[in-house]
């Protein structure tokens, strides 16, 4: 893991733990902030996240976000942030964006995701300045289940199928809309 310098003094909130859905979210929703990349590239933080995951898929998502992150050491320290700022522009947003991340991009139906997140009462997870159908605010709605928070068994079976059907279907079609085009980024964000 690159060794994130500061150029300012201040405490980075070690006191609030990500968990795994709402980091996922977190980086997937805007360019990574300074204090996401001081704990992205600590060990501790990576430590602290892995035994929270049951879900394999959700671990290989992990591992490849961390093999990202050490990427970040290849970037001139001056250079990070309008590196990646540029880099999500390019990778998610604009009039041609590498992976659209929303849904609707690829035609796919979105109406039920704000009302299972509704049913479920995590619908105040969503980035209100993001659509509903991206796929940050679609793995922000998982964030319960690693909050220990006490679901149905209704509820359960619910969220296994909307994981399916929602972030990893929409996850497999922004990959697949990424292969062929012509990518000049570090990587970081794919």
């Amino acid at each position: 893991m690159p060794e994130q310098t500061h150029t300012h003094e201040h405490e980075h909130d070690h006191a609030h733990k990500l968990s795994v859905y709402e980091f996922l979210g977190r980086i997937l929703a805007e360019p990574l902030d300074e204090t996401l990349r001081y704990n992205a590239c600590n060990s501790e933080f990576w430590d602290d996240l892995r035994p929270k995951l049951s879900n394999l898929r959700t671990m290989g998502a992990l591992n490849a976000i961390e093999k990202a992150v050490s990427k970040l050491g290849d970037i001139p320290q001056g250079e990070l942030e309008s590196t990646l700022n540029s880099e999500y522009e390019q990778v998610f947003c604009g009039d041609d964006p590498l992976m659209p991340p929303c849904e609707h991009a690829y035609g796919m139906e979105t109406s039920d995701v704000y009302a299972i997140a509704h049913d479920l009462g995590v619908a105040s997870s969503l980035h209100a300045h993001l659509p509903h159908d991206h796929i940050a605010s679609e793995l922000l709605m998982l964030a319960p289940i690693d909050e220990g928070r006490e679901l149905s068994r209704e509820q359960l079976v619910k969220l296994a199928d909307y994981f399916e059907s929602h972030p990893m279907k929409l996850a497999q079609r922004m990959l697949d809309a990424a292969t062929g085009k012509e990518d000049t980024t570090s990587g970081f964000y794919q």
